[in-house]
Formats: structure tokens, C-alpha cells, sequence
């Protein structure tokens, strides 16, 4: 099993309180299970900040647009924020990515000797699959969040007159939002290419995820580049 402190101690030092609300909660007692420490560390093969620049003047290609450049979608006339979002953000990409990679890790992890070791009182015990619904109330919050911001994440749902945000409460328990967040994932394990091996993906966790934003990008428009 991973040690959380061990882990703890590569996290910078201002986001520990939070990480350990999250990933290291008293209630279960349970570290965070999302990712290992491999996704704490630099990529190795990541050449320095300084080898990636050129000193001196260079040739540059400028990129001219051609065609109209226009949105190819259809946009109701009183269009609001939340009807852009769904352009990128689509039901089918939040069922097909993000609920079911999400589900499917979480099943890998309760199939494993890992989960053998749950303490009684864990939260993990109340685990159940996460619909399209539970999905779109976890990102909303995520994105909440950003807004919102408190120092401690349980302030979210607290009940105290000063700190008190009802949207959170109302809007996903507790509990299951951490147990969302603990086991939240984009890609399938399995198809990882270890690090050091040919074909290995910096950002394989997130590369379904960049692909469906870059689709959906030139799905959208219409403008292409010319070279000059």
C-alpha cells in the first residue's frame, strides 16, 4: 500500500492541508487511491526549461487564415454561457470518458487485495457507480469550487452562518463527492505505456480528454492555415 506521508511530503507545502482533507480524511482514514507516486515526480526524459529555448534571431513562418472564419454550429439566438460549454463539454463525452473510465477504476480498485484492507469505517464501503447526473453535479462543483474558494474543503458543506455556500449541500453529499474525487479518472490503466518505454505518453491520463477538446474545436469552425 502506499504511504500517505511519504506522498504528503512531495506535495508543495501550502496545498497539504488540503490534500490531506481530501486524500487522508480522519473518517476513513484511507490515502488517496487515484494515482501513485510516479505522478508525483518530473518526467524524467523532460529536457531543463533552458534546453528548450534558441538564443539569436530565427526564421519565423507566419500562418495566414483562409475562408471565413465562422462558428459551424447551430447557437440559439439567446444564447447563454452554459450552451458554449456544452459545444466542448457533451453529454456522450462526459458518459463515454468520464463516468465510464471513472466506474471502471473503481471496480479495478474494489477487485484488488488494496481493497481487502478497507478499514470498517471507510467511505469506500458506500461506493456506487456514478451516473451522467452524479458526473455533471461533480463537475459543476469542481467549477464552483474555483469560484468559491475556503480554505478547507469540508467548509463547503458547513452550516456555520459565515462560511455556509448552499449550492454544494444541495447540489451532491459530502462523502460522495470525496469518493467521486478519490476515484475519479479519464483513461484506462491497462493501456499505459510505463515511463522509459518507446511509445510512453506524458499525458496519457488526460490525452482522451485533449483529443475530444481538439475535435470538437475543428468540428466548430471552419477557419484553416495556410503557410507563407
Amino acid at each position: 500500500m502506499i504511504d500517505g506521508n511519504a506522498i504528503l511530503q512531495q506535495v508543495d507545502p501550502e496545498h497539504r492541508d488540503l490534500f490531506r482533507e481530501i486524500f487522508m480524511d480522519e473518517d476513513s482514514d484511507e490515502e488517496f487511491l487515484g494515482f501513485n507516486t510516479d505522478d508525483l515526480e518530473n518526467d524524467e526524459g523532460t529536457a531543463d526549461f533552458e534546453e528548450t529555448w534558441s538564443h539569436g534571431n530565427m526564421d519565423v513562418r507566419n500562418l495566414r487564415f483562409r475562408g471565413e472564419k465562422k462558428i459551424n454550429v447551430q447557437i440559439p439566438e439567446n444564447a447563454e454561457i452554459i450552451d458554449f460549454f456544452k459545444l466542448y463539454v457533451t453529454d456522450e463525452f462526459i458518459d463515454e470518458i468520464l463516468v465510464q473510465e471513472t466506474n471502471k477504476y473503481a471496480q479495478d480498485f474494489f477487485n484488488s487485495p488494496q481493497a481487502q484492507n478497507l478499514k470498517p469505517q471507510s467511505r469506500f464501503h458506500k461506493w456506487t457507480n456514478v451516473t451522467l447526473d452524479d458526473m455533471k453535479r461533480f463537475i459543476a462543483m469542481i467549477m464552483g469550487m474555483g469560484l468559491v474558494q475556503h480554505h478547507n474543503i469540508q467548509d463547503y458543506w458547513s452550516k456555520d452562518e459565515m462560511l455556509e455556500t448552499p449550492f454544494f449541500g444541495k447540489t451532491m453529499a459530502r462523502n460522495k463527492f470525496l469518493l467521486i474525487m478519490s476515484l475519479f479518472h479519464l483513461n484506462n490503466n491497462e493501456n499505459q505505456i510505463p515511463r522509459g518505454q518507446v511509445g510512453y505518453d506524458p499525458i496519457f491520463k488526460i490525452r482522451r480528454v485533449y483529443h475530444q477538446t481538439i475535435s470538437r474545436q475543428s468540428f466548430m469552425t471552419c477557419t484553416t492555415l495556410e503557410k507563407t
